[in-house]
């Protein structure tokens, strides 16, 4: 896939357009994070598309995406978007980030599903209980591997981040944008 339609579709499946999502969306797992941080998508570095928020439970500490600490994302949307979209983005990054795509990221990625406006998805890790995909509140799948689960938030936060103006943005800290 060419790398600037891999973006624009990251731009426009991976990142919620509402303002508000992270109020918006309940679940007793981020109850008890802390909002970190939410971040501006902008496509081709000039249109908002997006916005995401992290939840982690101590902001205040470095960001380590290998810590075993409990973390979670939210994505609202307000558009379609198919099921396939969602795992040809996120193994894109992945891959990037140096993850190795096997049989455990692939069965995750095999239970998102279509979306419509206003859905939203949420990924949400637990220590040693892994990385659950939520929609709309309700589990879909669990990637019970560990390590995966931790590194799967290297596609927003890894060395290789889709956006290294997002990924500040995401933990709190000022972007370096021009703009």
């Amino acid at each position: 896939m060419n790398p600037a339609i891999r973006n624009i579709f990251l731009c426009l499946l991976l990142w919620p357009l509402s303002q508000s999502h992270a109020q918006a969306y309940s679940s007793p797992h981020l109850e008890q994070l802390e909002a970190c941080g939410q971040g501006d998508l902008k496509a081709f570095g000039l249109f908002t598309v997006g916005e995401g928020t992290l939840f982690r439970q101590d902001c205040g500490q470095p960001w380590d995406i290998s810590q075993k600490e409990a973390r979670g994302m939210t994505f609202r949307y307000e558009r379609e978007v198919p099921a396939h979209a969602f795992a040809e983005s996120a193994e894109y990054y992945l891959k990037r980030n140096g993850v190795s795509i096997g049989e455990p990221i692939r069965k995750f990625h095999q239970a998102y599903q279509a979306i419509d406006s206003g859905d939203t998805y949420a990924i949400l890790y637990a220590p040693d209980k892994g990385l659950r995909l939520q929609l709309n509140g309700e589990d879909l799948a669990t990637l019970e591997d560990d390590t995966l689960a931790r590194q799967y938030f290297s596609i927003w936060l890894g060395d290789r981040p889709f956006d290294e103006d997002l990924k500040a943005e995401l933990l709190g800290e000022p972007a370096d944008s021009f703009w």
